[in-house]
């Protein structure tokens, strides 16, 4: 009897216990779900300003510019004219990360893909884990001088290093140039303005041991190592850009005439293009390259289907017969009149494929694309060239 009156109480008392459950959650609960309530909303009422007050208008607080685009030539682009292009392959070497030593003509370097603010802070730290302390450091130019290094084998002699970090051809990227000299260890000048760099290293063999010693800790912590804000400005611009010179678009290289020389062959050598024939020493150069001007219709730029055809493997004609039937029109005769086996005629040969020419201009070189005949392509054309052609440059 008395477990039956336990089980009403504890019935009696449930009661009140779910009544508050609806009272807490329900449609109309404390704590209801509000998430379709914006179903029943309305509009409001515009606000009316008293008489009395004046309104004034809202202005964006941020004014957005007008924006004057403008292409790596810098020539004004149409942004409702403007298509965008289809992918290019990625060339072998730009696909290329890390490290490496290159060297041409008895010169040699450390190319880095990664940018200078990188590698500054990196170099620096390298040189005081080895105990060469830096005697002068100018962040600007990318130079960094060292004190006196005496080596175990040879204490008769005392070799100092500078290190040349430079902004590389593509963006993004470093080299860092090594110069050693040395000196007798009782007749060493003294340090400053008038110190004598040479413009090759004294031993080869020391400069290559802080080239390779150097190479090999960056390859290790330089993709990993935080930037340096200073090391942004370090080794000046970029050495290869695209612009414009008396009207035409070219590829201007802040190089020596030999590496200029030189990296536009490996470029050319390169995929899409086809090598026929150069005189290098000259900075002229005949190529095939499959180019296909832009094709304005819907159709045409959806045309996928119609396959890649490269350039033809070989040309029937040497260099020295391409120069000889160059076209006799003012440009022409003005960009080749300095190749020595240039000849210029009123009725050139329909020759096939393209020239690259390269002379200079100011501090540094351009690069001119033109037909075989040496006359000028259309901005389009010459462009598209010019372009892939810095892709590949080393």
């Amino acid at each position: 009897m008395i477990f039956k009156r336990t089980s009403l109480i504890f019935v009696l008392s449930a009661v009140p216990f779910f009544t508050a459950c609806s009272f807490i959650g329900g449609d109309k609960g404390m704590f209801r779900d509000r998430s379709k309530d914006y179903l029943g909303s309305g509009s409001l009422k515009p606000i009316v300003i008293p008489p009395a007050l004046k309104s004034k208008p809202l202005n964006t607080a941020f004014v957005i510019p007008h924006v004057s685009a403008k292409d790596e030539f810098g020539d004004a682009v149409k942004i409702s004219e403007y298509v965008v292009p289809r992918p290019e392959a990625i060339a072998e070497d730009e696909a290329e990360l890390g490290v490496k030593i290159q060297s041409l003509g008895g010169d040699r370097w450390i190319f880095l893909n990664v940018p200078t603010s990188q590698v500054w802070p990196q170099t620096q730290s390298f040189l005081s884990e080895n105990n060469v302390s830096p005697v002068k450091s100018y962040a600007l130019e990318g130079v960094i001088e060292t004190n006196w290094v005496t080596f175990k084998d040879d204490a008769s002699t005392k070799s100092r290093y500078r290190l040349h970090i430079q902004k590389g051809i593509h963006p993004d990227t470093t080299e860092i140039h090594v110069t050693q000299a040395q000196f007798a260890s009782d007749s060493l000048p003294a340090f400053g303005p008038s110190f004598d760099w040479p413009e090759r290293s004294h031993d080869t063999e020391r400069e290559k041991w802080l080239t390779d010693e150097l190479a090999a800790v960056l390859a290790l912590g330089v993709s990993n190592s935080a930037a340096s804000l200073m090391g942004q400005a370090v080794g000046g611009s970029v050495k290869a850009n695209l612009g414009r010179y008396k009207g035409e678009p070219v590829l201007r290289l802040d190089l020596p005439a030999v590496r200029a020389n030189a990296s536009l062959l490996h470029a050319i050598k390169a995929d899409q293009f086809v090598m026929y024939d150069a005189i290098q020493n000259e900075g002229v150069f005949y190529f095939g390259y499959p180019y296909t001007p832009k094709k304005t219709g819907f159709f045409s730029r959806l045309a996928f289907w119609r396959g890649y055809k490269g350039a033809k493997p070989t040309s029937p004609f040497s260099i020295g017969d391409v120069l000889s039937q160059l076209s006799d029109k003012p440009e022409v005769k003005e960009t080749f009149s300095g190749v020595s086996s240039a000849a210029f005629i009123a009725s050139p040969k329909n020759i096939n494929g393209y020239l690259v020419i390269v002379h200079p201009v100011g501090d540094g070189f351009v690069a001119k694309i033109r037909t075989a005949q040496g006359e000028t392509l259309e901005d389009a054309h010459a462009k598209g060239i010019l372009r892939l052609l810095r892709t590949r440059l080393i």
